[in-house]
């Protein structure tokens, strides 16, 4: 189906209007936090409209000015980000929808050479969406923070099973990440 059949649909048609709102929603859910994965600013700021605000770890005002501060544009002590997103739970109401995303986040932090740590935090997004101009975007994202665990870094798993690093496709920031080749068709990803 492409855009052009999307965007024929109102929120007069619902169900159907529903369910690709849904869809949609969700897609921008997944790519907010791949771009945060992989520290990819104008995808962060693609997920939402203008003028959206955030409300996220001790930052509450404009999306931008929290992006501009955020671990996708500061090279601090995070070393490693990934999101899990679950499937989120969708209200649709015409030209406006809620949603509740459960997040596990994992964190490499290195605060110096003897103090690295691996983190995990479980927490909620509390999205508020609207459709302007054909697409689906945030106007508000609320972080609620529900549990949070912080270890002493140990050794990779490659290393630990006596994996050669060198001979692995391994994520990294930006657009030098494997998956972005890979999505605009490239065959070798292996970055």
């Amino acid at each position: 189906m492409t855009s052009a059949t999307i965007n024929r649909y109102t929120p007069d048609d619902e169900p159907l209007w529903s369910l690709l709102a849904k869809q949609e929603i969700g897609d921008v859910i997944r790519r907010r936090a791949r771009a945060a994965d992989r520290r990819d600013l104008d995808l962060a700021l693609s997920c939402y409209h203008p003028g959206a605000t955030e409300d996220h770890a001790g930052f509450v005002g404009p999306v931008e000015e929290y992006l501009q501060q955020s671990p996708l544009t500061q090279d601090g002590p995070r070393k490693a980000m990934w999101h899990a997103v679950f499937p989120p739970l969708i209200e649709v109401d015409g030209v406006t929808a809620a949603a509740e995303t459960y997040v596990l986040a994992a964190e490499g932090v290195e605060l110096d050479a003897d103090r690295r740590f691996d983190m995990r935090v479980g927490g909620r997004y509390l999205d508020r969406f609207e459709h302007r101009n054909g697409r689906w975007a945030i106007v508000h994202r609320l972080l609620l923070w529900d549990w949070s665990r912080s270890e002493a870094t140990t050794a990779p798993y490659w290393e630990t099973m006596g994996f050669d690093p060198t001979h692995l496709p391994m994520g990294q920031n930006g657009p030098d990440d494997g998956s972005y080749e890979f999505f605009a068709g490239g065959a070798d990803v292996r970055g």
